[in-house]
């Protein structure tokens, strides 16, 4: 979830240097982005807080979902463990498009750049994680964890981050250099500033 909102967050960093930023979002994100991506993560832990003993958490794996038990509630655990990472995944993919097609529209050199730099880190980000919702949802009705199902799930995340990262440096790394000053530019003096490096 943490890598999600961070990817969410570098999305609107970019879509507020590059347009106009009416809402201010992108000091606020220099401001209080390390306290939001590191604090709403907390939200998982409700579960263990409760005292009801079917959302008790388990001391392995075997329930498909975290560690619950078998008797907690589908919905309540997708809701809790996984829609949140899927409304960051959309909401990061809906801005890349637009701030991709409004970009294009005034300068098709920067559109392009920015359609090969962030957009196709959000795109292969929603890609790549398809295969891990989809290895965890059967686990959820079998009430069993298989562990090369796991490592198969997780292969497309991986690779995409390895290959991304050859790609960027390899092609894009001026480009990325001029998107991050441009995004960190008049970040505010503080030791706790989040500010966005490609490195």
């Amino acid at each position: 979830m943490m890598n999600m909102l961070v990817l969410l967050l570098l999305v609107e960093a970019h879509r507020s240097s590059l347009l106009t930023d009416e809402f201010k979002s992108r000091s606020l994100i220099q401001k209080y982005g390390y306290y939001f991506f590191l604090g709403f993560p907390c939200i998982t832990l409700i579960p263990y807080m409760m005292d009801d003993q079917n959302w008790m958490s388990m001391s392995n794996d075997d329930t498909g979902w975290c560690a619950l038990t078998e008797d907690a509630s589908l919905g309540l655990q997708i809701g809790i463990f996984y829609l949140w990472v899927w409304i960051a995944l959309v909401i990061a993919l809906i801005l890349t498009l637009y701030t991709g097609v409004k970009v294009t529209l005034t300068d098709t050199l920067i559109g392009s750049k920015y359609f090969s730099t962030v957009g196709l880190a959000a795109l292969v980000s929603v890609l790549s994680w398809i295969p891990r919702s989809l290895e965890r949802a059967p686990l959820s009705y079998e009430r069993q964890s298989h562990f090369q199902h796991h490592l198969i799930a997780l292969f497309p995340i991986n690779l995409c981050g390895v290959l991304l990262g050859i790609l960027f440096f390899m092609f894009e790394k001026r480009s990325l250099q001029v998107f991050q000053d441009m995004v960190n530019q008049e970040a505010p003096e503080d030791s706790m500033r989040m500010t966005f490096t490609w490195e």
